[in-house]
């Protein structure tokens, strides 16, 4: 992400009307800014020091999430309702998403990784543009989510793909970067590393 994608600002509540929806969507996850966020509506900057933190608002790139996961769901048959109304509600918004950029800091690739459960994180949606498919780009952070989660203590990762699409290029690239097959389902396969 460029760094004009991003709004500063020390008003909590213009912080918490852009994120309040969605870190309420999940209060358990998100229960460390609630609290600081809270604290801070409450009492005010001696709250924190007598200074405000920054908040950061990502403006651009949290439209293009909700394109790219609106076309992830479309390409795979998902019939899901994705916008800044429905977000909290979606599989998709539990999700850590990390992208894959040009040199230029242009996005090109994102791959979705769940919470930890259990000692194991799901990597899922992994998508690229059509127009720009074929590249590498997926496979590039696919890798990078799925180095970072055992880095971050998971002690399995899974990968969802689609079993029934043998061109599915994720499936593919990944076999050939040490995922292996665990078992099948309907419309996907899991491998772990």
């Amino acid at each position: 992400m460029r760094p004009d994608d991003w709004r500063l600002t020390e008003d909590v509540d213009a912080f918490l009307a852009r994120a309040g929806d969605f870190l309420r969507s999940r209060p358990a996850l998100h229960t460390t800014p609630l609290s600081v966020t809270e604290k801070l509506r409450t009492l005010g900057a001696a709250a924190h020091g007598g200074r405000f933190p920054v908040f950061g608002l990502l403006e651009r790139a949290d439209e293009q999430l909700l394109r790219w996961c609106r076309e992830f769901a479309a390409d795979v048959g998902e019939d899901v309702t994705i916008d800044a109304a429905s977000w909290a509600g979606t599989r998709f918004a539990e999700k850590r998403y990390t992208f894959s950029e040009t040199p230029n800091g242009t996005p090109v690739s994102m791959a979705g990784a769940n919470p930890m459960v259990g000692g194991q994180v799901r990597v899922d949606p992994v998508y690229t543009p059509a127009h720009v498919r074929g590249r590498g780009y997926a496979g590039a952070v696919t890798v990078e989510v799925s180095r970072a989660a055992p880095a971050a203590g998971a002690q399995e990762v899974v990968l969802y793909t689609n079993a029934a699409d043998p061109g599915d290029a994720v499936r593919v690239r990944s076999a050939r970067s040490g995922w292996r097959r665990k078992r099948r389902g309907r419309g996907c396969a899991a491998g772990a590393v």
